[in-house]
Order: structure tokens, then sequence, then C-alpha cells
């Protein structure tokens, strides 16, 4: 008795379909179209994102230089401004040491 075993016959018709993993030529345009779209919307959106931060950096300076006006305004004219030379102080004793 001899017992068939199932998918046996199948065995021939397996090889001769040839079915490839790769991608064919004629499809590969296709993927490469594909990666392109989706690199320029990538781009596309980076565009946006560097306008958008363009517009808020030109608001801020805008802001600073009216903060920088009011407060110069506000100071008074006839004070002096202050010096920035160093004060005359102590001189420093040194003393040499010898190991």
């Amino acid at each position: 008795m001899k017992k068939q075993i199932a998918g046996l016959s199948s065995m021939r018709t397996c090889r001769k379909v040839k079915i490839r993993s790769a991608i064919g030529s004629s499809t590969g345009g296709y993927l490469d179209l594909y990666i392109m779209d989706l690199e320029s919307r990538r781009f596309q959106k980076e565009l946006l994102t560097v306008e958008k931060r363009k517009r808020w950096l030109e608001s801020e300076l805008k802001r600073l230089g009216k903060e920088q006006e009011r407060v110069k305004k506000e100071m008074p004219r006839s004070s002096p401004r202050p010096s920035r030379t160093k004060p005359q102080g102590k001189a420093l004793k040194t003393m040499i040491m010898d190991y």
C-alpha cells in the first residue's frame, strides 16, 4: 500500500510557473515616479515650514526694534554713560615658590 503524499503531483507545475521575486524593468519606472513624488511632497512641506519660520523671525525682529526704540526714548538724555574702565584696586602681592 503506497500512500500518496498530498501535493506531490503539483511539484512539477510549481517549477514551471517561474514567478520572479524581483521587480521587472517595466514596473521600475513607476516605483521611481512614486519615490520622486514622495520626495517632492517632503520638500514642499519643508519649504512651507521654512517660510513660516522666516515670517516668525521677521516679526520678532520688528518687535525687538520697537522695544529698543521705546527703551531709548525712556532713557534720560542728560545722564552720562557709565564708564567701562576698571577701577584701580590694590596690586596683588606675588611670591615665588620653589619645590
